[in-house]
This record gives structure tokens, C-alpha cells and sequence, in this order.
């Protein structure tokens, strides 16, 4: 949903424009909110955001999914979902020990999916869930 600026923006102020008060949620990606939308989104209603992570390792992110995030970018709008107080659902995958040894990568070490469901769930106390 968050993929354009403009259209969040766009949505949110006709939203306003036309008194609509309605509860709603979206997909957003880590890299295209800061606190200034999230606020926006929740002023007109939105109440609950998913955040599609995928996984604790920067080095998956990187090389292996080409996710275009940073785990700091994910930490900031945990943060500001939970200064805000949005309900927040973080995505993550689990990936088959086989396919990355396949594809030439080390083998994942599992602490790194637990460090991004620490980092959730410090960030999020608010928040809905964790889902993988």
C-alpha cells in the first residue's frame, strides 16, 4: 500500500475531505514510512499495519531476497508504530537450510530469526502479532 507516497498521501487527505472515519489496514514496507505517514494513515482511521521483514539477517535481506531494507529502517517504524500505538503484524519467512545451501550461502543460524522476533516484540509491545 505504502509503495507510492503520493497515493498513501492522496488516499488519507480524501479520506479527510469527506469526513470518512472508517477503520483500515495495509501492507507497508519499511523503507517507504516514517513517522510523519504513519501519522497521517492513523488520523484517518488506520488502526493496524503488516510490515513484511522476512528475516533477522541483514546479509538474507541483501544477497539472498533483495529485500532493499535495513533492520535499522525496520527497528525506526517499529518504533513509530508503537509511539503511536498501532497495532502491528511483522512478516517473516523461514527458509529452507537446503535452498540456501543450494543457492551457496552459509547456513542461517536460527538466532538471527530470533533476533528480529526480539526486536518485535520490544518494539511492538502494542502489537497484534508475529507471523512466519
Amino acid at each position: 500500500f505504502t509503495l507510492s507516497r503520493k497515493h498513501v498521501e492522496g488516499f488519507c487527505e480524501e479520506l479527510k475531505r469527506r469526513g470518512l472515519q472508517i477503520p483500515w489496514e495495509c501492507e507497508i514496507r519499511a523503507d517507504t514510512v516514517d513517522k510523519r505517514l504513519l501519522a497521517l494513515m492513523q488520523e484517518t482511521g488506520c488502526y493496524y499495519v503488516d510490515l513484511g521483514v522476512e528475516s533477522g539477517s541483514q546479509r538474507v535481506l541483501d544477497e539472498c531476497i533483495h529485500k532493499r531494507i535495513t533492520l535499522e529502517q525496520v527497528e525506526l517504524v517499529l518504533q513509530s508504530t508503537q509511539e503511536l500505538g498501532l497495532l502491528t503484524k511483522v512478516f517473516a519467512q523461514r527458509v529452507c537450510r537446503g535452498v540456501l545451501e543450494f543457492i551457496g550461502f552459509e547456513v542461517v543460524d536460527h538466532a538471527d530469526q530470533y533476533r528480529l522476533l526480539k526486536v518485535a516484540s520490544r518494539r511492538s509491545s502494542q502489537s497484534a502479532g508475529v507471523s512466519g
